[in-house]
This record gives structure tokens, C-alpha cells and sequence, in this order.
């Protein structure tokens, strides 16, 4: 009976019903908490309904209250979780007993809105599944219990501190997506093109870029190619992270990344992660605060030859690494 219901907490709305984009990826949240979220959703913490349904011989009973453990009873319905939500400081609170799935409960927690002076203008949510998660496993491999005011300040803190850390310096530049002119007050900065060329025969990819400065005098070229690559936009994003490392090696602070790719530069600047690109984009954006000026913007093809050539050459390279 126990692992029937925990079988059936485990059915999950189509994709094109749930969206994604809204609820995990662009949510105003830590990436660590994106992806916990994510795996959430999926199905794929190691609760003990999913550790059931996949084979393994477990009780996997709630450590609160022997409960049968579903994400639905731990997070939102057992004792210990209902108590979190009603502390929570919400303006109005949600009756998560009328939700079927995971992915019922998001559709009305995103009605729920948070009141002053918490700090925590967005997503207060993710920090509260977070700490429900940790009180949950402190409890289960430490036996130590965590009070339910304690998860509920923890979170609010939590999402105060990492709101703040994400306030831009003035001297850091927004990436931008279409083409534009060099500024007067930039005329120091360098410029950098990225290109990557992929084969689908054997998913290997070159990559190139290419650093000059704003009189097109070479300062450094480099490529590589990598093997094991599921698509040409990851390569293109893959190029992108290399350039920005090599940047962040040489000293650069002042460096304008140019791409012709136009899907990554409208991911980048849209911050609308494709799951692919994900983890990817995300080393590209902490790489990004590196420097004291940091432009991403669009190029067209014409005015990427040397980084194309460079990744062709290195697409023909005898010998990939792995990614």
C-alpha cells in the first residue's frame, strides 16, 4: 500500500504543461538551488518513494513522523513541513493538500507572496524546500533536530545574503546581445572573437578565439578541439567559457566578447538557460564579474573569420581532448 502512493506522488504532468523556464530556471535563486529544484521536480532526490520506485529495498519512511516519504509528505504535508509553511512569512498561505504532484504544489506556491521586511524580494520558496531538505538530512545521518523557527529564519537569512551578493558594481557592464559601437571611454578595451565548428558525424568540435586590440592587431590566438560534444551550441558555448579563462590568465579587465552565434548571445543575455548550457552559462556568467568591463554581444560571420578558421583548423585536429 505504502509504495503505491509512493508510486503515484511520482506521476508527473507532461513537460509542455509544466513550465520549466518559470519555475526553476528563472527563478531569482542561487544555481545550487536551481538545480536542487530541478531534481525536485524530477523525481530524483533520494526520497524513499524514489529510491523505491527505481529497486531498492528501503522503508523509506518520513524521519519526522514514519510517514511514508513522497517529496509531496516532506516538504509540504508532514507535520514538520506544515509548520514551516505557516511560519513562513507569507501573505496568504496555500492548501497543498488539493496538489497531486510536485509540479501542482509550484502552480500555487507561485501565488503565495512574500511579506516585508524578510529582504527577500523573490523566490523565498526555493530557500524554504532548501532547508526543509537539510533539517531533513541532518536528522536522518546526524540525528540532530532542527527547530522549525530555525529552518524558517535560515532561509530568509540565506536568501537576504545571497540577494545582496548579487548587486552589480557600477563599474561592471551588462551583457548585451545585438552589435554595437565602442564607447569613447573604452578605447583600451580588447576584443575578443569566438567561434567553434562541430562535426554530427562524430560530435568532436574545434574551438577558436582570437584576442585582438581596436586597431585588429593580434595580441593572442589560441584553439582546441574536444570530442564528446552533444551540439554546436554547446561547442559555441563551450569556446566562450575557454576565451573568458584564457582572458582571466592573461590579466585582461577590459575585454569585449563577440560571437557569432546568435542563439547562445540571446541565452546569455536573456538569461534563459537551455538545460544543456546550463552549468555551462552559469561559469560564464561568475566569469563575467572577473573583469572590470565585460561586453558579450553578437557579430556576424563576416567579422569572425580568424576565430572560424582557427576552430575549423582545430576541428581536423588527429587527437580531441575529453569534455
Amino acid at each position: 500500500m505504502r509504495e503505491d502512493q509512493g508510486n503515484q506522488h511520482q506521476q508527473h504532468l507532461p513537460a509542455a504543461t509544466f513550465d520549466w523556464q518559470k519555475f526553476i530556471w528563472r527563478e531569482t535563486t542561487s544555481p545550487k538551488l536551481k538545480i536542487f529544484l530541478w531534481r525536485l521536480c524530477r523525481g530524483a532526490l533520494p526520497l524513499g518513494a524514489n529510491l523505491r520506485s527505481r529497486g531498492i529495498n528501503t522503508p523509506g519512511l518520513c524521519p519526522h513522523c514514519n510517514e511514508d516519504e513522497t517529496a509531496l509528505h516532506l516538504f509540504l504535508l508532514c507535520p514538520f513541513a506544515a509548520q514551516v509553511w505557516e511560519r513562513a512569512p507569507y501573505v496568504t498561505q496555500s492548501n497543498f493538500s488539493d496538489a497531486e504532484t510536485f509540479h501542482d504544489a509550484f502552480l500555487l506556491i507561485s501565488t503565495m507572496v512574500s511579506l516585508p521586511p524578510t529582504g527577500v524580494s523573490t523566490c523565498l520558496t526555493s530557500w524554504l524546500l532548501w532547508n526543509i531538505w537539510t533539517a531533513r538530512n541532518l536528522l536522518v545521518f546526524e540525528n540532530r533536530q532542527i527547530p522549525v523557527t530555525t529552518v524558517v529564519s535560515k532561509a530568509c537569512s540565506s536568501g537576504r545574503e545571497w540577494l545582496q551578493a548579487q548587486v552589480p558594481t557600477s563599474t561592471q557592464l551588462r551583457p548585451a546581445l545585438l552589435e554595437f559601437e565602442i564607447p569613447p571611454t573604452l578605447m583600451d578595451v580588447t576584443l575578443c572573437n569566438s567561434d567553434a565548428a562541430w562535426s554530427s558525424a562524430n560530435h568532436r568540435a574545434g574551438l577558436g578565439w582570437c584576442f585582438t586590440d581596436l586597431q585588429s592587431t593580434v595580441i593572442q590566438e589560441q584553439s582546441r578541439a574536444l570530442a564528446h560534444i552533444s551540439s554546436p551550441l554547446v561547442a559555441e558555448a563551450l569556446v566562450m567559457r575557454e576565451a573568458m579563462l584564457e582572458a582571466k590568465r592573461l590579466s585582461l579587465t577590459k575585454v569585449w566578447f563577440q560571437t557569432d552565434s546568435w542563439e547562445l548571445a540571446k541565452a546569455i543575455f536573456s538569461k534563459s538557460y537551455p538545460v544543456e548550457l546550463f552549468g555551462v552559462l552559469m561559469d560564464i556568467e561568475i566569469l563575467s564579474s572577473s573583469f572590470i568591463f565585460c561586453f558579450i554581444s553578437f557579430v556576424g560571420r563576416e567579422y569572425n573569420v580568424a576565430a572560424d578558421s582557427l576552430a575549423k583548423a582545430a576541428l581536423s585536429c588527429s587527437s580531441p581532448a575529453l569534455y
